[in-house]
């Protein structure tokens, strides 16, 4: 079993908050799966108050998508706005591809808005 999880300290005593156990047959699953990289783009909706309220949603949304999936696939972030665009790596890009991320992510981002690349 591999437990994942954070430590914390309590009168001086270390306990461990589990998040999640994970069985090591599933570990070496993940390990020997086809990787991915994710290739996320966000087209800005404007630059008036109410579309960068609305963007700024869009982006806490995504990261808590990503982030509810930890894995081994890489992502990337695209910001346009038209005119330029610029590439975003956060310094916690891994997540697990699966299909239904891939339908998350979409729902968030628009139709067409995630590009996978499987990686060799």
């Amino acid at each position: 079993m591999i437990l994942r999880g954070e430590v914390q300290i309590r009168n001086d005593e270390p306990n461990l908050l589990c998040s999640s156990i994970m069985p090591v047959q599933a570990v070496e699953e993940e390990m020997n799966r086809e990787r991915h990289h994710l290739w996320l783009t966000l087209v800005r909706s404007g630059t008036d108050e109410v579309s960068i309220s609305n963007d700024i949603m869009k982006v806490q949304e995504l990261r808590q998508r990503l982030q509810a999936h930890p894995g081994r696939d890489q992502y990337d972030i695209l910001v346009t706005s038209g005119e330029w665009e610029v590439r975003l790596t956060p310094g916690e890009n891994t997540v697990k591809y699966t299909l239904q991320l891939h339908t998350a992510l979409e729902t968030i981002l628009g139709p067409h808005s995630l590009k996978v690349q499987k990686l060799e």
